[in-house]
């Protein structure tokens, strides 16, 4: 735990990083993990959710940045209970945060899918390694189309016998 206390030590300074944002996954011989999105978000005089996803007013100063969140405000994991981390270009802070850090990212059939992964290994008693990192990584099911399709025929087949001939033809 030593080293996760240097971590978090680490990233509480707020000179730390400037740049695209990244998401820095740790894992330790100990067997400690962690995550941080590290980054250099802007905060604004207005703290309001989701500010980050709207084109702002620019004549007033009411969304002017006031300076930088806090490193140590940052998305910060460290060992979760389900004993793993996802980051697949999912939103890294929860919906109900002041911050709009991640505002802009809303996906999470990715990260979804690999945590399906993760706990199917998991109940299957895997024990995984790198080929499993590839594989998940490199897993092209979608998720919002095979839960979504079998739905869609459903519909499309108690709609089909409803329409015109002429519609029917272009179904």
């Amino acid at each position: 735990m030593k080293k996760v206390e240097e971590l978090i030590d680490f990233f509480n300074k707020d000179e730390l990083y400037t740049g695209v944002p990244q998401n820095i996954i740790f894992a330790f011989a100990t067997g400690d993990i962690a995550y941080v999105l590290a980054n250099n978000f802007p905060k604004r005089k207005q703290e309001k959710p989701y500010r980050g996803c709207r084109v702002l007013d620019g004549t007033s100063s009411e969304d002017d940045w006031i300076g930088f969140v806090k490193a140590k405000d940052l998305p910060l994991i460290i060992n979760p209970k389900k004993g793993f981390i996802v980051t697949a270009n999912n939103r890294p802070m929860p919906e109900n945060v002041i911050s709009d850090i991640g505002t802009l990212t809303n996906s999470i059939t990715r990260s979804r899918r690999a945590t399906e992964m993760i706990y199917e290994g998991i109940d299957n008693g895997h024990k995984f390694d790198y080929q499993d990192m590839l594989k998940i990584m490199n897993d092209t099911v979608d998720v919002m189309a095979r839960d979504n399709t079998p739905i869609v025929l459903r519909l499309s087949k108690q709609i089909l016998p409803h329409l015109d001939k002429e519609s029917a033809s272009r179904a």
